[in-house]
């Protein structure tokens, strides 16, 4: 890293949720003279890059200049653009694979493909390389015309109904860019055209050869023929991997299917399906662009959206690449992705020599800001305030591991409401004996990762006992709380109900269904001994456990219980009118409790605890 210059620092709110990775693979166009430069200082790139030079030295192909010369004319040869481009995507899959990023998806552009079909575990890095080294040669040794390829601020459907005859679109890059491709002498007149007119218009280096269109087909079989040789036991593309060669039509199809001689080819002939390909990138996916220079950033900027996180590996022209691909990897730590950076560094051997220094004088305490801090096992109160940091290995909130839906840990809500009950009784003389809840509005859920903690930030407004709770800058719940005088009557009759013809349930018949409909309950949270569902209502008993929390969840499954009969699907409650906790009526732990649920008062209810609406 370059000394002189100070080490970056960037912060990131992280709200705890797991993002949906994706690996963007580009092609043509991305390579420039002096790309491997650099990032040869890197041991696995390295390492990697000398095993794809390996491999290409038999077929005369020095890969080592190829990625290191500065002289910009390496790449006039097609070939050394395709296999310049393959090796360095391996390489950089490599790194991501030794730091345990994962991909939750899979898209090439063009070429870009091979990448996917490596990242897929469909190709080996051999293999990918050779396909890479195809692809150049069939190019090579047919007769083709002189043909070129453009950029241009169009989109497929705007461009389709303009362009001349001889003229293709190669390429569908977004809604409002796509590539084309067609005879060198059309395509400078075309494309002069389009400059004047001030519509974008950038040619692209392919060596003079008309890629994705009709000019290519002589190459067809002979590429078919050298890939039959590499690709010799085709494997299927996982569900990862978005197509962009073949329409969604016709994925389906057994050509689509498999990772073969025949997909690799199309691949050469027909339309990037690009622009289709992206509608697949979920709305809040971490986008990380692989190949030599983040040729994609721009389309992908405006075709993915807002809430997406774009992350180019390198840059066209860097000097100093290793700094940008560790920046690149600290912007993956920043929104959520775990990274294991121990593989970029040699091993520590031991013994060490005995003169060597010891790091602990070069730490000191950085005392020129002053910060509020907060600790796991004292969390501060400040007014009413209470900020916490929930991690699942903690002492205070390992019970919630026994509290999932769809597979992910979920913040309960009595937790939630346990806080704000601290928070308004702190400094009373004598614990209050009853409270009350009422307007509990859930806006969204608080998953738990299971490795990390996740923020929370509660604020109760004193004198009105209306609160919210945080995380991050993610609303999650509002509501009032309140402590109420001595003869207050908060609670209502829940009114006799017609059980008719009931169905009674055991305590495993109760969360079997739950599990079923992707509700997960363990521990304290597995509670109901017995159900009885009537027709205008539920009879239970509950195992109490001498928390009232834990009542409260017994009876909210309940309600979740009767709400998903028709859909069979994960509830979540997102109101609920008033909730009246009695704590002096709080059983011993092993006792039974009675609880009764009115279907058309809605109103869920037991000795200690009522739930309303």
């Amino acid at each position: 890293l370059d000394k002189s210059e100070a080490p970056k620092q960037e912060f990131e709110h992280f709200p705890g949720v797991k993002r949906p990775v994706w690996f963007i693979y580009s092609g043509m166009g991305s390579q420039w003279a002096g790309m491997g430069v650099e990032l040869m200082k890197l041991p696995i790139f390295a390492e990697s890059i000398m095993k794809s030079h390996k491999t290409l030295l038999p077929k005369g192909i020095d890969l080592l200049n190829i990625i290191t010369t500065n002289d910009p004319r390496i790449f006039d040869s097609i070939l050394h653009s395709f296999v310049g481009i393959a090796a360095i995507q391996i390489a950089l899959t490599d790194i991501l694979k030794a730091l345990g990023v994962v991909p939750d998806g899979l898209i090439g552009h063009s070429v870009g493909e091979l990448g996917c079909s490596y990242a897929d575990d469909c190709l080996t890095a051999e293999q990918m390389i050779l396909c890479s080294y195809s692809r150049g040669k069939a190019s090579l040794e047919v007769e083709l015309i002189r043909g070129m390829m453009a950029a241009i601020g169009m989109g497929y459907n705007q461009a389709k109904t303009r362009i001349p005859p001889s003229i293709e679109v190669a390429c569908h890059n977004s809604k409002d860019n796509c590539t084309l491709s067609g005879p060198t002498a059309d395509m400078e007149t075309y494309v002069k055209q389009l400059q004047e007119e001030g519509t974008f218009a950038r040619l692209v280096n392919v060596s003079n050869i008309a890629y994705h269109s009709r000019y290519i087909k002589p190459a067809a079989p002979k590429l078919l023929e050298y890939l039959r040789q590499i690709i010799t036991d085709p494997k299927p593309r996982s569900s990862k991997w978005i197509s962009t060669s073949a329409p969604e039509s016709k994925w389906d199809t057994e050509e689509a299917k498999l990772c073969s001689a025949t997909y690799h080819t199309n691949n050469l002939l027909g339309s990037v399906l690009f622009e289709e390909g992206t509608k697949y990138i979920p709305d809040d996916a971490i986008a990380i662009e692989i190949a030599p220079h983040g040729l994609l950033q721009a389309i992908l900027k405006r075709s993915l959206k807002s809430d997406c996180t774009n992350i180019p590996l390198t840059q066209r022209g860097n000097k100093n690449a290793v700094q940008f691909l560790l920046n690149a990897i600290g912007k993956m730590h920043n929104v959520g992705i775990d990274v294991d950076l121990s593989p970029l560094y040699p091993p520590i051997e031991y013994p060490i020599s005995r003169g060597t220094s010891t790091l602990a004088p070069l730490v000191h305490w950085e005392h020129s800001e002053k910060w509020r801090i907060g600790v796991e096992e004292r969390i501060t109160y400040l007014f009413s305030v209470k900020d916490a940091h929930v991690m699942l290995h903690s002492d205070q909130y390992r019970y919630c591991t026994g509290h999932e839906l769809d597979d992910n840990c979920v913040f309960p809500l009595s937790a939630f409401l346990e806080m704000m009950l601290e928070i308004v009784s702190y400094g009373l003389q004598t614990p209050p004996s009853e409270v009350v809840f009422e307007n509990i509005k859930i806006k969204n859920v608080l998953v738990i990762p299971k490795i990390g903690s996740v923020p929370i930030h509660a604020m109760v407004q004193r004198g009105s006992g209306n609160f919210e709770i945080l995380s991050g800058e993610i609303l999650l719940i509002t509501g009032k709380v309140s402590i109420p005088e001595a003869n207050e009557k908060n609670r209502k009759n829940i009114m006799e109900f017609d059980m008719g013809e009931a169905t009674e349930l055991s305590s495993k018949d109760v969360y079997s269904e739950f599990s079923h409909r992707r509700h997960k309950y363990t521990g304290e949270f597995k509670a109901i001994k017995s159900l009885t569902v009537g027709k205008e209502g539920q009879h239970s008993v509950v195992t109490s456990c001498n928390k009232w929390q834990m009542l409260l969840e017994s009876l909210i499954q309940q309600y979740l219980f009767k709400a998903g009969e028709k859909y069979q699907n994960v509830q979540t409650t997102s109101y609920i009118l008033k909730i009246v906790v009695n704590l002096d009526k709080i059983l011993p732990e092993g006792q039974d409790v009675e609880v009764a649920y009115n279907y058309y008062t809605n109103i869920i209810s037991c000795d200690a605890m009522q739930l309303i609406g």
